[in-house]
C-alpha cells in the first residue's frame, strides 16, 4: 500500500514537472517564432538550386541503374513469346527495383 502511494506520487511529480517543461518549451517556440517574423525573407529563385541538382542526379542514376539491371531482368523475364510485352515488363522490373 506504502508502496503504491510512493509510486503515484512519483507519478505526479513526474506529470507536473512535464507540464511545466512543456509549457516553457511552448513559451521559447512562441518567442522565437514572433523574433523571425519580423525578419521574413521570401525564397530566392537561387535556393531552389539543390532541389534542381538532385532532381537531374536522381534522373541519371536512375537510368544507370535501368541500364545495369536491364539484361538480367531481360533474361529472368517470364513472357518469352510476345518482345513488346516482354520489353515493357523488363522496364517496369527496373524501375520498380530503383
Amino acid at each position: 500500500m506504502v508502496l503504491t502511494v510512493a509510486v503515484i506520487g512519483f507519478m505526479l511529480v513526474e506529470i507536473k514537472n512535464n507540464v511545466n517543461l512543456q509549457q516553457s518549451l511552448y513559451d521559447d517556440v512562441y518567442n522565437k517564432a514572433n523574433k523571425q517574423s519580423l525578419t521574413f525573407e521570401w525564397p530566392k529563385v537561387t535556393d531552389f538550386k539543390i532541389s534542381v541538382v538532385a532532381a537531374i542526379m536522381m534522373f541519371f542514376l536512375q537510368e544507370g541503374f535501368t541500364a545495369v539491371t536491364w539484361k538480367f531482368f531481360y533474361s529472368v523475364c517470364k513472357e518469352k513469346d510476345d518482345e513488346v510485352l516482354r520489353e515493357i515488363k523488363t522496364r517496369k522490373a527496373t524501375e520498380r527495383l530503383f
